[in-house]
């Protein structure tokens, strides 16, 4: 084909398991490194200094826990509209494919 584009339904299906994996494993890494940080308890101490500290980092998990679990989700949900794509290509090839023959035959008779 050319000035055109090629898409292979199996390749898609491998992108999409790897963008899922990889939304799963940025999913568990945040998770370990939160539980590593709560096993420390509270390591700001309770002074006046340290429970700003405290305050400061607990806002800035909360921030990055959004942002870090919604990549996750996304590169999830990346994955699964990857394999749509994938199958919808497949399903509409096979049924041009059918197509073509119906014609094909109907014209030869």
């Amino acid at each position: 084909m050319t000035n055109g584009y090629a898409i292979r339904p199996e390749t898609v299906r491998q992108a999409a398991k790897e963008l899922t994996a990889a939304g799963d494993r940025l999913a568990q890494e945040w998770q370990s490194l939160v539980g590593t940080v709560e096993g420390m308890g509270a390591p700001w101490g309770n002074d006046d200094i340290g429970m700003l500290i405290g305050e400061s980092y607990l806002a800035i998990q909360e921030t990055a826990n959004e942002s870090f679990t919604g990549a996750a989700d996304d590169l999830r949900a990346f994955g699964e509209k990857l394999t749509l794509v994938a199958d919808n290509h497949e399903k509409a090839e096979q049924e041009m494919v059918g197509n073509i023959n119906s014609i094909s035959a109907a014209l030869n008779g």
